[in-house]
């Protein structure tokens, strides 16, 4: 998969895939550790203006904007990280 951030591109995430189907639908999930050369990306990613990935299958590509709300997410879930990494706490 490829992330392309206000015309950079980000690869290196989710390097290897799980998949299941149902009802007529197929999806996919990665759940790996996220390096320090990828966080870095994240926050590009996360503070773009637009942001969309390219995934590439065997047979089929799809591309897929990130929403505001998803870059969002993303900001909060770094934020959560930072926090946990500086060691900060609300009983502080």
């Amino acid at each position: 998969m490829t992330v392309n951030a206000d015309g950079e591109n980000f690869t290196g995430f989710g390097r290897t895939f799980e998949n299941d189907n149902g009802n007529g639908l197929i999806w996919e999930w990665s759940d790996e550790t996220v390096s320090d050369y990828n966080l870095t990306d994240l926050v590009k990613i996360a503070n773009s203006k637009k942001a969309k990935i390219k995934y590439d299958g065997e047979h089929y590509y799809n591309i897929v904007n990130i929403t505001t709300s998803q870059k969002a997410a993303l900001k909060r879930q770094l934020a959560i990280y930072k926090g946990l990494l500086l060691g900060y706490s609300k009983q502080q």
